[in-house]
């Protein structure tokens, strides 16, 4: 095998820059790095387990800010035995100990040379240093080295002080450098005194950092020594954050983000670099077809989300060819400081505000500084501190909670930040909105400037409250509860889940201000917003979206139902009564999960989406859901939520049944699913969905050949139409509620679970059989001795040859490589068929071939003559069977 060129194959498939001339380069004792500004890396190992076969290991990528963007690789020459997969761990195992143990060496080696460094270096005229002048900022603990370059430490801390790890040198015109090798996870520097503090800072960069402890100092009501610690990078700030937290449990931590917002520039960028797409398509959800630099059609589809801390970020997937890419432009910084502050709790996030910054890239409280002046980092510092300092919430009751973050902007600045209202049982801040007691007892919370659609005021003339806004106020209070952890709320009428900002628009900003600020608003747990059709959640604590069937089972006549029920299935009595049973287990069980799911396709007209559409589905009504190939291959699945019962209708074609295989599975057996809504934040649900599958097409999915998740029904012609006449009757005269009532309470289960496993009928067989791959379906007509080649021992490459000829008498578009060829083979044969190389004599040279053995040579015969006579014989076959161009068996009999 030529490992070389499968590795280039892979890295071209994953869009990363051309190798140089001379590699890969495998067992290199470093880390290569390749292409524009070196950004591609690999480090991969090549060697010989102890059967003979090779195998090359390791990982490559490419660099994209903080994100390696890791591919794992593991190439055999062939496939690996039991003992051939052992072996490989173990010889893993081993290398990542000892890959551990060079680490933890080159970060001893590091710090050894950091202190050295450091010693040499002096202090006087730091802060005349280029880099701190042209930023703004003092030299505070910092060191310059001979060669001019700015030292800056970086420790672990303990209560023992900190330990010197390694230094980040700066040169005179800016460029950033560590010592190699040196552990950076949890290195910080910390300017000021953190113990005793309340408040202490984590900022990523030495100037921005340096500029927020200044802003601080510079307030003339609230002067502040704000002790700041220095993470160096986004990555590091939860590792820092962990940390403080355990070292000082009641200071409140305030993040100092850093707001990387030009994501659409980057995607531009990304776009033109890795596939030479320019102008980049539209960020609206829809999927868009562009051409590539080379010709290739690519299909992109771009949109913001928002992450679990309803940060948002750009989603990109990409489909050009075999790649399929799913790229997210994150908000770094400030995606890494609202990360860390939910985890440690009794934390929140800042980041600066600009009067006007265009797309220039003003990105963290330096660039402020330089922009508008240290007076406008010492307004935005100081109000943060205050914000933060304010309530006295002890953190380790905090950390449970996760961060304050504030949904009601009480400065401009404010509208930058996080801050939840506090949890329940922690003490809430007064405010300027807070509540005041209405004339009725209830509380109003007033506030002033303009409201949105359908203004309303706290208060009307003199005193008495603005019977609007009262009556606004009421409704919010009763019917919405906000979502702790998103800019969120559930509405219980609507039974939906809406924006703060899109509240406002409908019922005015003071009323929403109102509703936030008064204590009689409810607030739940994002994950306490729960879909449970068993109705056994605590009420108090979760809100649920089930609230019960809108139809009522009534007895009553549902003969042309079941009639037509039993002629979707052929009249066949067993599949009839499987499927009667399927149907009514989720309505006698409310909630149940079936495990399996029905495939029913046949020509139109039988009556298919009559019984499911126009019966099943109106039993479940609101938690009922017809889908498409739309709502199948959005990202957006928001039809998803609060679902018991989907109607697929030819979700899927031939082209995409292999890619949307896993997907299925996933959905027709996985317990939760991931509800995504479009422009809001991702929430995770119970799935309780049930699923048909409705098609006119011969295969409507693609089965596996040990399937159990599906019942498949072939159906038979249409009858006349006065049958389907009087179904239509029976459904206007109670048709629907009458079956409903039949499953609910006549039908017998008598057995039968969530897991009984569909019934194998001839339709299954042959949909099964039409997702058979062309490997799958050679070798059994060649294992049933349906070909003119014999079943007996052959040469891996023999075996392909016929294998050739076979797909093109069958008309197969695409033949598998010989590589993918043996490993399926191997794969489908199991113990039928054993892969050996075996030597053999050519003239006078000793040469070796991969071969398939089948049976055994006797107990007299050579293992090479056995399988040379056998070689022999099928080639004779073979050649005979290269000749025939049509009707192969009627030609070779001739």
């Amino acid at each position: 095998m030529n490992f070389e060129a499968e590795v280039i194959a892979l890295m071209r498939e994953h869009q990363l820059p051309e190798l140089p001339v001379g590699h890969p380069i495998f067992n290199s004792k470093k880390v290569l790095r390749f292409g524009p500004k070196k950004k591609g890396w690999y480090s991969l190992r090549k060697f010989t387990l102890k059967s003979g076969k090779e195998v090359v290991a390791g990982y490559f990528g490419i660099n994209r800010g903080s994100n390696h963007n890791t591919v794992p690789v593991r190439i055999e020459s062939e496939r690996f035995s039991a003992e051939d997969v052992e072996e490989y761990k173990e010889r893993q195992r081993a290398f990542e100990e000892k890959a551990a143990a060079d680490r933890a060496n080159a970060a001893r080696l590091a710090a050894n040379r950091a202190k050295s460094q450091w010693s040499a270096a002096v202090e006087d005229n730091a802060g005349a240093h280029p880099y701190l002048v042209r930023k703004g900022v003092v030299a505070e603990g910092l060191r310059v080295d001979g060669e001019g370059q700015l030292l800056v430490p970086m420790r672990h801390y303990s209560h023992e002080g900190g330990r010197l790890v390694g230094l980040q040198k700066i040169s005179q015109g800016g460029e950033k450098r560590y010592n190699k090798g040196l552990d950076k996870i949890g290195a910080g520097f910390l300017l000021g005194v953190a113990l005793g503090a309340p408040i202490i800072a984590v900022g990523e960069g030495y100037a921005t950092s340096q500029s927020a402890r200044m802003g601080a100092a510079l307030s003339e009501k609230h002067s502040h020594d704000l002790p700041v610690m220095v993470a160096f990078d986004a990555g590091n700030i939860l590792h820092i954050a962990r940390k403080l937290r355990a070292d000082f449990p009641d200071a409140h931590l305030l993040f100092l983000a850093d707001d990387d917002f030009q994501l659409e520039l980057r995607y531009e960028e990304r776009l033109r670099e890795d596939f030479g797409i320019g102008p980049p398509p539209a960020i609206d959800g829809e999927w868009r077809k562009v051409k590539t630099a080379r010709g290739d059609l690519a299909e992109i589809c771009a949109d913001y989300r928002f992450d679990r801390q309803s940060v948002a970020y750009l989603h990109v997937e990409i489909r050009c060819g075999r790649v399929i890419k799913e790229i997210r432009f994150e908000n770094a910084g400030l995606a890494a400081c609202h990360a860390a502050a939910f985890e440690v709790g009794n934390a929140s996030v800042v980041k600066p505000l600009f009067r006007d910054r265009g797309e220039e890239k003003l990105t963290d409280f330096n660039d402020l500084h330089l922009a508008e002046g240290l007076e406008a980092v010492s307004e935005q510092i100081s109000a943060a501190i205050i914000e933060a300092i304010a309530p006295e919430v002890p953190a380790r009751e905090a950390v449970a909670a996760g961060p304050r973050l504030s949904l009601v902007p009480r400065s401009p600045e404010e509208e930058s930040r996080t801050g939840a209202p506090a949890p329940e049982g922690q003490k809430q801040r007064k405010s300027k909105y807070d509540a005041a007691p209405g004339k009725d007892g209830e509380a109003l919370a007033a506030g002033g400037g303009r409201g949105g659609r359908g203004k309303g005021k706290a208060k009307g003339d003199g005193d008495e409250p603005d019977p609007e806004y009262l009556e606004k106020w009421r409704y919010l209070v009763d019917n919405f509860v906000l979502l702790y952890g998103t800019s969120t709320a559930w509405d219980r009428v609507s039974k939906m889940q809406i924006e703060i900002t899109a509240l406002r628009l409908a019922y005015g900003n003071d009323v929403v201000k109102g509703w936030l600020n008064t204590k009689r608003r409810q607030m739940i747990n994002i994950k306490n917003l729960v879909f449970d059709p068993t109705e056994t959640v605590d009420e108090v604590t979760h809100v649920n979206m089930y609230d019960g069937f809108d139809v009522v089972p009534k007895k009553g006549r549902c003969e042309k139902i079941l009639e037509l029920l039993k002629h979707l299935c052929n009249n066949d009595e067993v599949m009839f009564v499987w499927v009667l049973k399927w149907i009514a287990y989720p309505l006698q069980h409310p909630g149940a999960k079936m495990a399996t799911a029905i495939i029913m396709h046949g020509d139109e007209g039988s009556g298919k989406n009559l019984f499911w559409e126009k019966v099943v589905r109106q039993i479940y009504g609101q938690y009922s859901w017809v889908i498409g190939d739309a709502e199948l291959e959005s990202p957006f699945n928001e039809w998803a939520s609060r679902k018991l019962f989907l109607v697929c209708d030819e979700v899927v074609t031939r082209n995409e049944l292999k890619q949307l295989k896993g997907r299925m599975k996933k959905m027709i057996s996985g317990d939760e699913l991931p509800i995504n809504p479009k422009n809001l934040s991702v929430r995770y649900e119970a799935n309780h969905m049930n699923f048909v599958f409705l098609s006119n097409e011969l295969q409507p999915l693609a089965l596996d050949k040990t399937d159990r998740r599906y019942l498949v029904l072939w159906t038979p012609p249409k009858r006349e139409k006065e049958f389907y006449a009087d179904v239509g009757r029976e459904l206007d005269d109670g048709g629907m509620e009458a079956f409903f009532h039949y499953l609910k309470h006549e039908v017998d289960l008598d057995g039968f679970t969530p897991h009984t496993e569909p019934i194998m009928n001839e339709a299954k067989q042959n949909l099964i059989d039409l997702g058979l791959s062309p490997s799958e379906r050679f070798y059994r007509e060649w294992a049933d001795k349906a070909l003119p080649v014999p079943f007996m021992t052959c040469s891996s490459q023999q075996l392909y040859s016929a294998f050739q000829r076979w797909c093109t008498l069958s008309g197969e578009r695409y033949t598998p490589t010989k590589t993918r060829f043996g490993s399926e083979v191997k794969r489908i044969a199991g113990d039928a068929l054993r892969s050996q190389v075996v030597k053999y004599e050519f003239g006078e040279v000793a040469k070796q071939r991969t071969v398939y053995l089948i049976g055994k040579p006797r107990e007299d015969q050579d293992l090479q003559d056995y399988v040379q006579n056998a070689c022999d014989m099928f080639e004779k076959d073979l050649r005979r069977y290269r000749h025939v161009y049509d009707q192969p068996e009627e030609k070779v009999n001739s």
